[in-house]
Formats: structure tokens, C-alpha cells, sequence
């Protein structure tokens, strides 16, 4: 990646009139006009910012390339509002996901975690049937 390359990717990301405006959008504001690596100055933020701007950074990030993407090559123009809404949108289902594959004991890959259960008796009135299988 040359010189050139990064300050037009820091243009995208940052300089941009629709750019700054999901910046607003999100609650974050950043001016990288002073900044001498824009990739530099990013990679620290995304080390050291809390959870949920990591979320918001990578919403705005995201939904900006996504946004370029659509307006070149399918000729499609979103508004910042609109693309933010959707992206946070996104974020949240994400998250509320996520959240849920918690509390049924799922890992990433999907395995159900290893967890100390204990037999509790079925309400009055049903049967309860324990199975335990394996499947290859």
C-alpha cells in the first residue's frame, strides 16, 4: 500500500463530508487533519477505546466502505442517517445474538460449552426423559 493509497483511504474514513457525518451520527467526532499516520493514530484508538466505540468505530468504518462500494459500482447513494441507522441496527442484532449464544452455553463455533447441570424435577402432571447422544 503506497503514500497515496493511505491518505485516500484517511479521506474516506475521515475527511469526507459523509464520512464525518456518521462520525456525528454514532456520537464520535475525530479530526485527523494534524495526524501524521491516519492508520497509526487508528490502530491505537482500536487498542486502547472502550467496547462499545469499537462497536461504533467499526460500524462507521464499515458502513462507509459499504456505502463507496454501493455508490460505485451499483450507482446507489444512501445518506449517512440512513446507512448508520441500518449499520447500528445491525450491531445490535449482532449483539443480541451473540448475548443469547451465552446464556444457552454456546461457544463461537457454535459447541455447547461444559457446564455442571443438575437433574431438577419435572412440574406435576409430566414425565421428563433423559437422553444423552452423540452424533458423528
Amino acid at each position: 500500500m503506497s503514500v497515496g493509497d493511505i491518505e485516500h483511504l484517511a479521506h474516506l474514513f475521515f475527511d469526507c463530508r459523509f464520512a464525518q457525518e456518521c462520525w456525528k451520527i454514532v456520537g464520535l467526532e475525530y479530526d485527523t487533519r494534524d495526524v501524521e499516520y491516519v492508520s497509526e493514530w487508528l490502530i491505537n484508538k482500536l487498542s486502547n477505546d472502550t467496547a462499545e466505540n469499537l462497536g461504533r468505530i467499526s460500524a462507521v468504518l464499515w458502513r462507509v466502505w459499504f456505502s463507496r462500494n454501493k455508490r460505485i459500482f451499483e450507482n446507489k447513494n444512501m445518506s449517512p442517517a440512513i446507512t448508520m441507522n441500518w449499520s447500528m441496527t445491525q450491531i445490535k442484532e449482532w449483539r443480541y445474538a451473540n448475548n443469547k449464544r451465552k446464556a444457552i452455553g454456546l461457544n463461537q463455533r457454535g459447541v455447547m460449552q461444559h457446564q455442571e447441570r443438575k437433574w431438577v424435577k419435572p412440574e406435576l402432571g409430566y414425565r421428563k426423559l433423559n437422553v444423552d447422544a452423540a452424533i458423528k
